[in-house]
């Protein structure tokens, strides 16, 4: 009877099972921007008002000299020759966890465009200039109960398993 079951729901929603279209919008759609997402903007930053439809030409927007520019997910290192104080566009979206540090020393980060990109002011002169991303203390606190949940249900899962064992014997 659950055989027959199983196979008459099967073969009476079979046909809803398959979607009705496919779009396919190729892959210039979803690659814009090596910072976030295009698909649908849900891990876009509410101080990220507008889409970028296209990459950026430069990592690093400014009119001085760049150069041994290291750009990775998580640090952004290059060193800058400026003839005045200039602010210094990184295309890339901020996100809480970023530390700006110029000639070692924190600076702060402005992301108040409408891209939400970060900005960094630049003293004259050669600047070493380090961005790192680090977790924030809510991602911590987070990550540690997740770690903590984990191991407390691994103990559960332990207990459980002896006691069924000392309850068969």
């Amino acid at each position: 009877v659950s055989a027959v079951l199983l196979l008459t729901s099967i073969l009476l929603t079979y046909t809803y099972a398959k979607p009705e279209s496919y779009v396919n919008r190729g892959d210039e759609y979803y690659i814009t921007n090596e910072g976030t997402t295009t698909s649908s903007q849900e891990l876009m930053p509410l101080w990220a008002n507008k889409m970028p439809n296209t990459r950026f030409e430069e990592k690093i927007e400014t009119d001085g000299k760049v150069s041994n520019l290291i750009y990775k997910s998580n640090k952004i290192h290059f060193l800058v020759e400026l003839q005045s104080p200039k602010k210094v566009r990184i295309n890339q979206i901020y996100y809480p966890g970023w530390k700006a540090f110029v000639n070692g020393a924190s600076t702060p980060i402005e992301y108040n465009n409408s891209q939400g990109l970060m900005e960094i002011n630049v003293p004259k002169g050669k600047s070493n200039i380090t961005l790192v991303f680090s977790d924030t203390y809510i991602r911590m606190f987070f990550n540690f109960s997740s770690i903590v949940s984990f191991l407390a249900l691994c103990v559960y899962a332990f207990r459980f398993i002896l006691t069924r064992k000392n309850k068969k014997v």
